[in-house]
């Protein structure tokens, strides 16, 4: 999975605790190199994405996508 480096996480909802919620992880599409933005929960269901805007499918790397998300929840705790 291409994630985006320059967005690191797309939000909706604050916790109590100050913390924002991580909903939407942005993926590069490697043929024209805008982003698609996709639930977290949908990336755990698929493995292909199709490019909203050149309509290539592209596989998602599921560990990829795993470790990215872990690193932005930790840098949510720090």
């Amino acid at each position: 999975m291409n994630l985006c480096p320059g967005i690191s996480f797309v939000a909706d909802r604050v916790t109590k605790t100050g913390r924002v919620m991580i909903n939407e992880l942005p993926l590069i599409c490697p043929h024209c190199g805008k982003t698609t933005v996709k639930p977290v929960a949908w990336l755990q269901q698929n493995t292909f994405f199709t490019c909203q805007f050149c309509g290539i499918s592209v596989m998602i790397d599921k560990d990829v996508a795993a470790q990215r998300l872990a690193e932005l929840e930790l840098r949510q705790r720090q």
